[in-house]
C-alpha cells in the first residue's frame, strides 16, 4: 500500500478582515505543491467592510481568484446578508468552483453558480471528493427566495453519488 501526501490549506470566517490576507496567501504560495488544495470555507465576505459592501462582495471574489483558491463554499455572511440577486451575481467572475450541497432554488434545483460536490484529481492521480455545505438557516434563506435544507438527506444522497465514482474512500466536507 502506498501513501500519498495531501495538504489542505483553508481560510474561513475572515469576515472581510484583509489585514493578514497577504501573509496568508504568501504562506500558502510558499508551501503549495501538486498535492495541495486551498479552500475557502465561507464567511469570506462580510458586508461591514466598505470594499465588500461597495463591490457587493465581488472584490472578495477577486481576492480569492488572485489567491488561486481551488474550491469555496458559502457561509451565512454570503448566504443571508446578500440578496438573492446579489448572491446569484457574486461568483460570476470566480475562477474556482463554489460547492454548496444544501442550498437550492425554490424549484429544488441547485443555483447556477454552485454545484453540490466536486471530484478533484491530484497530479499523482489520487481523486478526492469534496462536498460543500452551509449553515442551515432555513427561515432566513426562505425569506431571500432560497430553499436551504437542514436535514442530512441531501448529504446522504451526495455521498451515495460519490460512492459510485472511483475516488478515495473518504470525503472532505467543506
Amino acid at each position: 500500500m502506498t501513501t500519498e501526501k495531501l495538504t489542505i490549506f483553508h481560510v474561513n470566517d475572515l469576515h472581510s478582515c484583509f489585514t493578514n490576507w497577504p501573509h496568508i496567501v504568501g504562506y500558502v504560495n510558499q508551501h503549495r505543491d501538486e498535492s495541495t488544495l486551498f479552500l475557502d470555507l465561507g464567511d469570506h465576505a462580510d458586508r461591514s467592510q466598505l470594499i465588500t459592501e461597495a463591490t457587493e462582495g465581488k472584490g472578495n471574489v477577486e481576492l480569492l481568484n488572485h489567491a488561486k483558491i481551488d474550491y469555496a463554499t458559502i457561509g451565512n455572511n454570503e448566504g443571508v446578508t446578500f440578496s438573492k440577486p446579489q448572491l446569484d451575481r457574486l461568483y460570476e467572475q470566480a475562477t474556482f468552483p463554489v460547492l454548496v450541497g444544501n442550498l437550492f432554488e425554490k424549484d429544488g434545483s441547485h443555483p447556477k453558480w454552485a454545484q453540490p460536490y466536486a471530484i478533484h484529481t491530484l497530479e499523482s492521480g489520487i481523486r478526492i471528493g469534496l462536498i460543500g455545505w452551509t449553515a442551515a438557516f432555513t427561515g432566513l434563506y426562505s425569506q431571500l427566495g432560497w430553499k436551504n435544507e437542514d436535514s442530512l438527506e441531501p448529504l446522504k444522497e451526495i455521498v451515495q453519488q460519490l460512492k459510485k465514482k472511483p475516488i478515495l474512500s473518504s470525503y472532505c466536507l467543506i
